[in-house]
């Protein structure tokens, strides 16, 4: 495969690669933030945090998926799909409850202080 002709393929391992820095910055402000004020005062931030955590692994997994079905097929496409699956794998998640939770500190502060 000419990888300079490929550009989809580029742009999808691109997205994947920004999604993943988007993800570990928020997992790591999140963690400074939490140790100095406490899980229980840092609870809204986790909450935006794992919302953002899950759908970013959903993103990850469907960009990764686009590129691998750019290139690959037969048993080699099925062995890449199940190591990215595995990968980008995210536990059970609330996230109606955490949005709803997020946008009632919103509206109680009158604006987005996040």
């Amino acid at each position: 495969m000419q990888i300079e002709s490929e550009q989809e393929v580029l742009m999808n391992i691109a997205d994947m690669a920004i999604n993943t820095f988007h993800a570990e910055s928020v997992l790591l402000r999140v963690m400074k933030i939490v140790e100095e004020k406490g899980s229980e005062k840092a609870a809204l931030h986790i909450d935006i945090m794992q919302t953002f955590l899950y759908d970013a692994a959903d993103a990850i997994h469907k960009s990764g998926k686009d590129a691998v079905n750019a290139f690959a097929d037969g048993d080699e496409q099925r062995m890449i799909l199940m190591g990215l699956k595995r990968f980008t794998k995210a536990a059970p998640f609330n996230t109606k409850a955490a949005r709803r939770r997020i946008a009632d500190a919103a509206l109680n502060a009158g604006r987005f202080h996040f």
